[in-house]
């Protein structure tokens, strides 16, 4: 009917509109093109696609998901650190009257932050699904259904949820946190909050570690006990991505960095200057070269001159 019809080409949409996003993504991070598997090196098997070809294919795209969360991590710190070392290195430039209200206003974001974090669900718990299925799919508490709900998810009806249709689960969660009109919004903060909830959910579904979560998976989960419980979650500003140590030895790095820069421009200074002052001298010496010359040929005229003039 057309309902089914409209319904289909809704989801072959989204379906396009998440290969557009997978496509950016891999590119931004370096990927080619989910070239995960190659067929051409299968000696043993060089014609057909068949269950070991497929078990090869997801191990590879989840070795390189693995990597990919791996320098998104790494990449998240780093970005946490730079961030902490620009707000000691502003309260340095203050004086004691600004620097106190400074703190404050740190002290009272970060409390506004915190009792945010307390409204959140635990990811992947029936209360955190169930506020998706009312809040997002506009359906009745009393009705939800994992496999209903699993099945509204499957976006390209495959019957396994990816890394996309995952971390689409934990936007409303994460809005909870984040809030683009607030001062010190960050968007990274944001996107690794999600990331974080897909990752821990994977942990704990995703039995077979192949990247994703299948049908079978998603319900075993929800029939366990630990499906009922919503322990709540901690916020990265509660579990900060790096030790003290790894601050202060990030700071080291910073300053040593900055020694060298600034020895490198007094260094590139004083070239300059010693090019400048070489030019100075060579031209004085030319100077002085060409006035000997014009000298001696003065010189040269006026004795020219008086041997005319001898009788």
């Amino acid at each position: 009917d057309v309902r089914t019809k409209l319904d289909e080409l809704k989801r072959q949409e989204v379906e396009r509109q998440r290969m557009i996003r997978r496509q950016m993504n891999d590119h931004l991070n370096g990927l080619k093109e989910r070239e995960y598997w190659n067929p051409l090196f299968d000696d043993e098997n060089p014609n057909f696609f068949g269950p070991e070809d497929f078990k090869k294919l997801l191990w590879k795209h989840h070795e390189e998901m693995d990597k990919q969360d791996k320098d998104r991590r790494d990449e998240f710190k780093k970005h946490e650190m730079e961030k902490e070392h620009k707000r000691r290195e502003h309260l340095k430039d203050l004086d004691e009257k600004a620097r106190q209200e400074e703190e404050l206003r740190y002290k009272t974001l970060q409390e506004k932050h915190h009792n945010a974090s307390k409204n959140l669900h635990h990811p992947g718990s029936k209360a955190q699904l169930e506020q998706v299925w009312e809040e997002t799919d506009g359906l009745e508490a009393q009705d939800f259904n994992p496999k209903t709900f699993f099945k509204l998810h499957d976006a390209n009806g495959d019957n396994f949820l990816d890394t996309s249709e995952l971390e689409s689960l934990f936007i409303k969660e994460v809005d909870k946190l984040y809030n683009e009109k607030d001062e010190d919004y960050d968007p990274k903060e944001k996107d690794e909050e999600i990331a974080r909830m897909r990752e821990h959910v994977m942990t704990e579904i995703d039995k077979d570690k192949d990247g994703f979560v299948s049908l079978d998976e998603f319900l075993r989960a929800s029939n366990g006990d630990e499906f009922e419980k919503d322990e709540g979650w901690k916020s990265v500003e509660e579990e900060p991505p790096y030790t003290d140590e790894e601050l202060a030895e990030f700071e080291k790095q910073l300053a040593e960095e900055e020694a060298k820069r600034k020895e490198a421009e007094k260094h590139a200074t004083d070239t300059a200057k010693n090019l400048a002052g070489g030019v100075v001298q060579a031209a004085e010496a030319i100077n002085k070269h060409v006035e000997g010359l014009g000298q001696q040929e003065q010189k040269h005229d006026e004795t020219q001159q008086q041997e005319q003039h001898t009788p």
